[in-house]
Parts: C-alpha cells; sequence; structure tokens
C-alpha cells in the first residue's frame, strides 16, 4: 500500500470543452482515482472564460488539480492562493509546462502524482497586468496567435495553429523592437522576442534546458532580424538541431521593457495578449506545482 496522502480534500477545475471534449470524463476519473487514494475531491466545471480564476479563487481545499491546457492552468494560478499546491491534466493543444515537466497524462498518474509527488516552486510573472508562467512572444509568434483569434471558430487544433504561422509567414514583415532588460537598454533592434520559463518553445525547440523553474528569474531571447527569410532559418534550425541560432543573444532577467515605433502583437502562455508596448516583471510570490518525486 501506498503511503497516506498529505491532502485530505482536493478541489478538481475542468475546461469540459479542452481535449475535444474528453476533459470532462477525465476530470470526473480523476476525482475517483483521488477519492479512491482517501482524498475527498469535489468537481468544478469551467462555462467561460475567466471562470478557472473564480473557481480558484473561491477554492477551500488542500489542493487544487487542473484538467485543461496551459490556458486553463494560467486561470487557476491567476486566482489561487500562492501557498495553494497546483497539479495538472493536461489535455489542451500544446501543454507546454506537462511536455517540459513529464507529468503524468492520465487520471491515475495525476491521482498517483497527487499522492505520492512532490512539490516544484514555479515561478510566474505579470505582463502587462497579466499573469505568465510560460512565454511571452512579442513579435512573429504574436501574430500567428492572432490570427488564430481570426479564425477561430470552436476548438484549436494543431492544425490550426499550422495555419496560422503559415498565413503570418506569407504576410509578415518584421518589427523593430526595442529592449530594456533590467533598466538596461539593450544595444540594436531586435525582430521577435522571446521571455521564457520552458525548456521547450513550441515542443521541440529546446530554448533553455538548463533553465530553473524556481529562480526567481524568466529567460530573455533576441532574434535578430525577423525577416521572412531569418524566420525561415530559425524554423529550419530548430527542426534539424532542436536549438536556437548562434546569434541569438539570451539573458536571465526580472524585468523587461519592449517598444516599438508601430503596435506589434505579443502572445502570453499561447494566448493573444494584446499589442506592444510590453513591461514584464516577476512576481514575489512562487507557486507550488505538484510533480513526480523522480522529476
Amino acid at each position: 500500500m501506498s503511503s497516506p496522502a498529505p491532502f485530505r480534500t482536493a478541489r478538481v477545475i475542468a475546461n469540459p470543452i479542452s481535449g475535444q471534449g474528453t476533459a470532462k470524463l477525465k476530470a470526473e476519473a480523476l476525482a475517483k482515482a483521488l477519492r479512491d487514494r482517501g482524498i475527498d475531491a469535489e468537481l468544478a466545471f469551467t462555462e467561460a472564460r475567466g471562470d478557472g480564476e473564480r473557481l480558484a479563487r473561491e477554492n477551500t481545499a488542500d489542493v487544487v488539480c487542473v484538467v485543461g491546457g496551459d490556458g486553463s492552468l494560467r486561470e487557476a494560478l491567476e486566482g489561487l492562493d500562492p501557498a495553494t499546491p497546483v497539479a495538472v491534466l493536461a489535455t489542451g493543444t500544446a501543454n507546454v509546462l506537462a511536455m517540459d515537466l513529464g507529468l503524468p497524462r492520465t487520471p491515475q498518474g495525476v491521482a498517483d502524482m497527487v499522492a505520492n509527488g512532490r512539490i516544484q516552486g514555479l515561478d510566474v510573472g505579470r505582463v502587462n497586468g497579466m499573469l505568465t508562467f510560460l512565454v511571452v512572444g512579442v513579435g512573429f509568434d504574436g501574430a500567428a496567435v492572432a490570427d488564430v483569434e481570426r479564425r477561430r471558430k470552436g476548438p484549436i487544433t494543431k492544425s490550426t495553429y499550422m495555419r496560422a504561422v503559415l498565413s503570418t509567414l506569407v504576410h509578415w514583415k518584421a518589427p523593430k523592437l526595442v529592449v530594456e532588460a533590467d533598466g538596461e537598454r539593450v544595444p540594436g533592434t531586435f525582430g521577435w522576442v522571446l521571455i521564457s520559463n520552458v525548456v521547450k518553445y513550441g515542443g521541440f525547440l529546446r530554448l533553455a534546458p538548463d533553465r530553473q523553474l524556481d529562480d526567481g528569474r524568466f529567460e530573455l531571447f533576441l532574434f535578430p532580424g525577423g525577416t521572412r527569410r531569418a524566420l525561415m532559418g530559425y524554423g529550419l534550425r530548430a527542426l534539424l538541431m532542436r536549438r536556437p541560432g548562434p546569434k541569438i543573444e539570451r539573458r536571465s532577467v526580472r524585468q523587461v521593457r519592449i517598444t516599438s515605433e508601430d503596435p506589434v502583437p505579443y502572445e502570453i502562455d499561447g494566448d493573444l495578449g494584446g499589442e506592444t508596448p510590453v513591461t514584464f516583471e516577476i512576481l514575489p510570490d512562487t507557486r507550488h506545482l505538484i510533480v513526480p518525486s523522480d522529476v
């Protein structure tokens, strides 16, 4: 038998349309699996954007389990008391954090993780007032996500993103982004900027294998140029070598400000954020993520 779970109660917050409608059944299975392990679990389903934040804010359980994609997790983290541990059953399109950490992808696996796992600190930041825990992209990926929002009809799939990327690439004109990092102006201008706390961007580009989730910093990546030709070169290198090119500058940062003459779109953890200027800062309260004991 396994040792007693450190949590007595859990709230399972689920986006029922995530995973092409599979999240509802997975959430119900997760709640049952938690109860089987002696944890009193209640279910709460979102119905509209912003519900995840509200349901997390209302939470009184020892632990919250989020069933959904990265956007669902971001909503929950926004509303949750920073001291409350959170677990994830990823059912979204990208599932960046779950992929990065090798989190279990089944209700039984997540229930075991909640019962027997460990707590991992997770840095979060704010971008123009909105929470981020994964990556902020200013430039090309922001424009691609804006295209997804314009075309959106029903659930978003990987093919939705691929069509948006190709469409954006055809019409792309590189911006000139001006960057300040921790109060210091970075020389030059840039065509694309990422502020990241992940190892793999887009599921395959290994940005920062050595990043620390709870070191009080995000990683800043500055891409020169940003023309269609440069972007295709970055993409080809990413596909073949899984790494960014040698001309890309990297810094560890706590604060970033990005400006441009013309408005440039940006995305936050895969969702459209808005347009430049962008102000990013690390928040002092580290979040508590439940991960397998061997991660």
